[in-house]
């Protein structure tokens, strides 16, 4: 289970970073979890930057966090998902990102 399913960020001067936004995954479940992959997807996935503390599995009641910036090209909207591929039911899980570059 993720913790938010979208991410708004504010404004950010195009060149910089933002300040990273946390999503935290969660095992509800009763057995451990396989995770597969963590990756950016959509329109601007090279506007944003994904780092996480998540390892191949992660046991019940356990969590680990993806931290996601904005790093803006130019002046302009820009949109992407982090992705995660797992064994959960209705995988995979996304989280929408979206920003704008100043």
């Amino acid at each position: 289970k993720l913790s938010v399913t979208s991410i708004a960020f504010p404004t950010t001067a195009h060149g910089t970073t933002s300040e990273a936004s946390v999503v935290t995954v969660a095992n509800s479940g009763t057995t451990t979890a396989s995770l597969y992959d963590i990756t950016l997807g959509g329109a601007n996935p090279t506007d944003f930057v994904q780092l996480s503390t998540c390892g191949s599995t992660l046991a019940p009641s356990g969590t680990c966090s993806i931290f996601v910036s904005f790093r803006p090209a130019a002046a302009a909207k820009y949109s992407a998902s982090v992705i995660l591929y797992d064994n959960a039911i209705g995988a995979p899980q996304t989280v929408a990102l979206s920003g704008t570059g100043d």
